[in-house]
């Protein structure tokens, strides 16, 4: 296991297991955490950290900002004028509202996520099977919409709005 810091009491912890190895994003002493199997990790870093850092950007500029994007399974990231964070969050599924926000997940503060965005190469450096790791679009043609509604990782509400 190998901890960065990324603030105040804050971490990014990376475990390396055989069958499933995660990065979490830890607020230690509390229940505020994001966990994130490997290809989740991909996905994020590898599409969505320019997207979140242009609207991280927007957000200090003081221009509105309403940016929430679908990060894998049942994960979103949100960026929100009168926000000043970062926030990793799980969803469920309500049948009669649909997605809504648990309490598991973490709001970065603005200089929190600058620093991960910031230690992303030593990460990488420290962790090499994370640049090997194949995310679902890697592993299945995401071309074919039928495959996208049955992949769970992209559409993981699919058996709970039907």
């Amino acid at each position: 296991m190998k901890k960065y810091e990324i603030g105040q009491n804050r971490f990014v912890v990376v475990k390396n297991h055989k069958d499933s190895s995660t990065i979490s994003i830890v607020e230690n002493g509390t229940t505020k955490s994001a966990e994130f199997p490997f290809a989740r990790w991909e996905c994020l870093t590898r599409v969505y950290i320019p997207l979140i850092e242009e609207a991280v950007k927007q957000l200090e500029a003081g221009v509105e900002v309403s940016y929430r994007q679908h990060i894998g399974g049942k994960w979103y990231v949100s960026v929100t004028t009168g926000y000043a964070c970062v926030d990793l969050r799980e969803f469920y599924w309500h049948t009669l509202l649909g997605e809504k926000p648990t309490k598991r997940g973490i709001a970065l503060r603005i200089h929190e996520w600058k620093k991960l965005v910031e230690i992303l190469p030593e990460i990488q450096k420290h962790n090499p099977a994370l640049g090997k790791t194949a995310t679902c679009w890697d592993l299945l043609d995401h071309n074919n919409p039928e495959v996208v509604k049955n992949c769970v990782e992209c559409n993981p509400f699919q058996f709970e709005t039907g």
